[in-house]
């Protein structure tokens, strides 16, 4: 991998925590989350076109079935779309439990592959489904533990980022000093006590409006990268 598959290069520092490059591989476990509208899914097609115009393998779980060829092509050129299409490994399960037995079966996949990113969006999606229903709470909440152990594991083990995209929730306060400006931030992940615990890395994706956006470490005020969202995808702002 060489810098720049994202711009502002800044951002995919944050995300990575470390300039990525094409001798040096990035066995982590990266959670992000964020409200709805906090630029998510842009961001991980993003990564998705930039390891994938690099010649490597992107695997991309889209539980939400929100991946399109349409999509794909408004972030990239029309040369390099099918570049981008053939190194995409696109799975769109529609249960838990087909979610659970794709991520359990990855590592075959992975063993005489060059898979340069793998990226679930979102984890939680099918998980939250089956909670809504009441169905096996216990059972499933164990197969996300698993899973997300797994992952850890295999991202070590294959020495490949693997990006988990989750969805969060508002956390209610008592407006307390110094928390009303931080009210942004105040979200809360789903399955938190299960990401904190397995994954290596969390950035927290803030929208503030009209096309404008942040990424950051959660509770850390330094580093803070700012960027917009436009038809084109994630654009450096001014």
């Amino acid at each position: 991998m060489t810098s720049g598959i994202i711009r502002p290069v800044e951002l995919e520092e944050l995300v990575f925590g470390e300039k990525i490059s094409s001798d040096k591989p990035i066995p982590k476990l990266i959670h992000i989350f964020g409200e709805a509208g906090s630029g998510k899914t842009t961001l991980a097609l993003q990564l998705t076109c930039g390891i994938g115009l690099l010649g490597k393998k992107v695997i991309f779980i889209d539980t939400e079935g929100k991946v399109t060829g349409t999509k794909i092509k408004t972030l990239t050129m029309e040369e390099t779309f099918p570049k981008v299409n053939e190194m995409l490994k696109l799975y769109v399960p529609h249960s838990f439990q087909e979610q659970h037995s794709l991520i359990s079966n990855l590592e075959f996949y992975l063993l005489n592959q060059d898979v340069g990113l793998i990226i679930i969006d979102t984890i939680t999606n099918l998980y939250r489904q089956e909670e809504n229903f009441g169905k096996n709470k216990k059972n499933n909440y164990e197969k996300l533990a698993f899973q997300v152990a797994l992952l850890r594991k295999l991202s070590r083990e294959k020495k490949v980022p693997i990006i988990l995209i989750n969805q969060a929730t508002m956390v209610k306060d008592d407006d307390s000093e110094g928390l009303r400006s931080l009210k942004r931030e105040k979200v809360s992940p789903v399955a938190k006590a299960i990401m904190e615990y397995w994954v290596d890395r969390e950035i927290i994706l803030i929208s503030h409006g009209w096309g404008e956006f942040e990424g950051r470490i959660p509770n850390e005020f330094e580093g803070r990268v700012k960027f917009g969202i436009d038809t084109n995808g994630i654009v450096p702002l001014d």
